[in-house]
């Protein structure tokens, strides 16, 4: 019986050529490491040409694109986008739309298109932006929990602690502060 090119028959048993193995490993390899490289790595002292491969990625609304694109002409080397790292390969991205105006994203390292808002009820407007625009967001990496500053009227500031340990933030405390205190 003749066998294909590619196999070996040994002690009554098929086997693939070595040489073969070797060129679809290789070429897996190859393959692999292209896309890898498509993916950005750099999530701090980002620029304008990081938020464009970010986009692509993450695809946050084309309203909040063009608010920042209004937003750039007076900054144009800013990127408007903050990475907070929530676990082990799970991120949290505020991404600027235009002058104190965000949107939060959530999403999992290496699975971009699982990338979704996260919507803080308290203080969102319907298409997902901060209500007011924003003065001061913190966040602590151990214990997750994210602050968050608005600016409001008269020098009074709206704040929002939120705890992201789990998918869905819970919010801690809110209140009200004197912009100047912050």
């Amino acid at each position: 019986m003749q066998l294909p090119g590619i196999l070996l028959r040994m002690e009554g048993r098929f086997f693939v050529k070595l040489s073969y193995l070797t060129a679809w490993l290789v070429l897996l390899l190859v393959c692999s490491s292209g896309a890898a490289a498509q993916v950005p790595e750099k999530k701090q002292d980002l620029k304008a040409s990081d938020r464009e491969e970010w986009r692509a990625l993450l695809r946050w609304p084309d309203q909040c694109e063009r608010g920042f694109r209004e937003y750039q002409k007076n900054f144009p080397d800013k990127a408007g986008l903050e990475f907070f790292k929530l676990d082990h390969r799970k991120y949290l991205v505020q991404v600027l739309c235009s002058a104190g105006r965000v949107i939060f994203l959530r999403y999992p390292e290496g699975n971009y298109s699982q990338a979704h808002p996260i919507r803080f009820k308290e203080m969102v407007t319907p298409d997902g932006t901060s209500a007011y625009p924003f003065r001061v967001i913190s966040y602590d990496e151990g214990t997750r929990v994210l602050w968050i500053y608005l600016d409001s009227q008269m020098g009074v500031c709206r704040f929002y602690k939120y705890s992201l340990l789990k998918p869905a933030p819970r919010l801690l405390k809110s209140g009200k502060v004197n912009c100047g205190d912050i």
